[in-house]
């Protein structure tokens, strides 16, 4: 009987024509919601499973990175509402004062407005300059994620590239070795012994 999986190991089957496939989910769609399948092949059960193991790696990897960048994303749009919330408080203080100043204002109210007006001012100020540094940091995450997914399939692709190149030497060697092998035999068999 085979021996099951745990899970988050993906799975391996043998397909129709021979070669050997590793399935493993990826993730979930952000839009609908839709599991992600993605797959690994292999001439080789055991190459199969290294190639399985190394991509699920590489997968938690990058989804680490985009969890970073989604937790940096959050924050961002958390500090826009901040700024959103005191631009609103600004303009209502702003109105007021002015239709205080229409009415008829006494000079210790509209001080006490003006110097409520700054400090609004400053605050803003000082969250615009906060909201400045989390696009940096989420601009350097998205950098991130992208470098991580172009890293991730380069990488596979060399490693392909390696080891197709090592089978053909490979098979190089064993053609000219049966070729020795051939031409030392009839050589042997021509001299007669």
């Amino acid at each position: 009987m085979a021996k099951r999986r745990a899970n988050g190991e993906g799975n391996i089957r043998k397909r129709s024509d021979g070669r050997w496939e590793g399935r493993y989910t990826a993730g979930r769609a952000p839009v609908t919601g839709k599991v992600i399948y993605k797959n690994v092949l292999a001439k080789t059960q055991k190459e199969c499973k290294e190639k399985l193991k190394r991509a699920i790696e590489e997968n938690a990897r990058v989804d680490a990175i985009r969890a970073e960048h989604g937790a940096i994303l959050a924050r961002v749009r958390a500090q826009e509402q901040v700024i959103e919330d005191l631009e609103a408080e600004h303009r209502q203080a702003d109105g007021d004062f002015t239709r205080r100043k229409l009415e008829g204002i006494n000079i210790v109210d509209a001080m006490s407005y003006e110097a409520y007006l700054r400090s609004l001012e400053r605050k803003l100020h000082e969250e615009y300059y906060k909201l400045e540094k989390l696009r940096r940091m989420e601009e350097q995450k998205r950098t991130q994620v992208v470098e991580a997914r172009k890293e991730t399939a380069t990488i596979e692709k060399l490693r392909e590239h390696k080891l197709e190149d090592y089978r053909k030497a490979e098979q190089k060697d064993e053609e000219q070795r049966i070729e020795e092998f051939v031409s030392t035999t009839r050589a042997m068999a021509a001299m007669g012994i």
